[in-house]
């Protein structure tokens, strides 16, 4: 892991932040890092013992769980675990919401931490995440982001959103000197994309020269597409990571031309941590077969066969706090048993479908990204799905389907009103509209946020 000074400093940053749960990122960093060069059949194997460990666990110490073995009398084997899986129903984010107190082992055994759903389907829940698990969950971090060429200490720009950073109106000075010195990384906010800080940001990308940026797939692209029709000079990147949307051929080949530098798509959530990532030899995304084992059903949630494309259903191998089985994050692709010629012996995904972030545009013409608004609504009580609308420059309307027909207070709206006013301006006029449900459209990408003008 040591390859420089500052790399040896974030690790050092690495071993008081993990603090006793270090041993757990280092061995499992070396770990991955070995067996990533072993063959398809031999990841399999290792990938069926943790299937296997961790299934029986859930067998044995979560209630939810518990109860369905119980009640489909299911048993289950180390040699037949990937077809046993299949006896348990899938893991929907309703089911997660309703049986919350049944989903987690005993919290009193566990130093935890609570995170939300990104909001990519617009159903927003809460997942329980041990230190243990966030540990091994920043070793696949580290390896994966190795596959765009990034090693830690590696002077870094991130194009990435910061809301608090919006809402209250500072950057934080102590913040920018730590990621600055201790990082080398430089924080660039997608949130809210003026021309000036358009600008401001490609003449900081020409000045600091960074080996890789890691970005917003939209936030990258409008920065491309300014340089491109302003014909400006831009320092050519050694990588790009691109995440948090869908990376179009189209659009990855005007970032690549742009900055004359290769993208690599990663594919990830918060739920369950880094899924997979493309590599130097393919488009096609490596699994992290490790930690998350991944199956492709159809509308009937029959398993698809290779190539086939169909709903994306997870089961996160490290999270034995709150074990995500068979959880469907709602998202679509296809599998590829193909050997990649970069020699990794992984299954690969071909591409990600459904995960649909639109742009907004203020009064002022400045650019807002549509996660702005999906971060809005974490660990926000009582909301089952969410969709943000903007058909006019400044007319937002927010569709809300409340959880259990829950009545959204006064508070919440205003304060939903005063963060997007932070963004759009204070004369956007903002409505909520309580709906029953917000189908999907035909193509199954389901936008949760939807902007009629910056198309225009």
């Amino acid at each position: 892991m040591i390859v420089n000074i500052q790399n040896f400093v974030y690790q050092l940053g690495y071993l008081f932040l993990f603090k006793d749960n270090y041993r757990y990122l280092k061995r499992e960093y070396y770990k991955i890092k070995n067996d990533q060069w072993k063959s398809v059949d031999e990841n399999i194997l290792l990938q069926q013992e943790r299937l296997f460990n961790l299934i029986k666990y859930a067998i044995k110490f979560i209630p939810y769980y518990r109860n369905i073995a119980k009640s489909r009398n299911i048993t289950i084997s180390r040699e037949s675990i990937f077809e046993d899986i299949l006896q348990f129903p899938i893991l929907t984010k309703d089911i997660i919401r309703e049986n919350r107190n049944d989903l987690h082992s005993d919290l009193n055994r566990y130093d935890y931490i609570v995170n939300t759903s990104g909001g990519t389907t617009g159903e927003p829940i809460k997942i329980l995440q041990d230190k243990t698990y966030k540990a091994r969950s920043e070793a696949s971090n580290i390896l994966f982001d190795e596959f765009g060429n990034y090693h830690l200490g590696d002077k870094l720009i991130r194009l990435w959103g910061d809301e608090s950073e919006i809402i209250n109106m500072s950057k934080g000075v102590f913040k920018d000197i730590k990621n600055k010195v201790l990082k080398n990384t430089i924080f660039q906010n997608s949130f809210k994309l003026s021309e000036d800080l358009i600008r401001k940001y490609i003449v900081e990308i020409n000045r600091e020269k960074p080996k890789i940026i890691i970005a917003y797939v939209q936030s990258i692209y409008e920065l491309a597409k300014y340089i491109r029709r302003k014909n400006l000079h831009v320092h050519s990147i050694n990588s790009i990571i691109t995440s948090a949307g869908v990376l179009t051929e189209k659009m990855r080949n005007f970032i690549e031309e742009t900055f004359q530098s290769q993208v690599f798509n990663r594919y990830g959530s918060r739920e369950v941590g880094i899924i997979a990532m493309s590599c130097e030899n393919s488009n096609l995304l490596h699994l992290n077969m490790h930690q998350q084992y991944v199956e492709i059903l159809d509308k009937d949630n029959k398993r698809l066969e290779e190539g086939r494309k169909g709903n994306i259903i997870i089961t996160n191998l490290h999270n034995y706090l709150m074990p995500l089985i068979r959880y469907k994050i709602g998202d679509i692709g296809a599998l590829n048993y193909s050997k990649c010629k970069c020699g990794r012996g992984t299954i690969r995904l071909e591409n990600v479908y459904g995960r649909v972030v639109d742009v907004f545009k203020n009064s002022k013409g400045d650019l807002i990204d549509g996660e702005y608004f999906t971060h809005l609504f974490y660990f926000r009580e009582g909301i089952k799905k969410f969709q943000v609308i903007q058909n006019e420059i400044e007319h937002i309307v927010i569709k809300i389907v409340p959880q259990d027909d829950q009545k959204i207070n006064k508070d919440f709206e205003d304060d939903i009103i005063n963060k997007i006013k932070i963004v759009m301006g204070k004369d956007c006029k903002i409505g909520f509209q309580y709906v029953s449900d917000i189908p999907p459209p035909s193509s199954g990408k389901f936008r949760y946020t939807i902007s009629n003008v910056s198309k225009n």
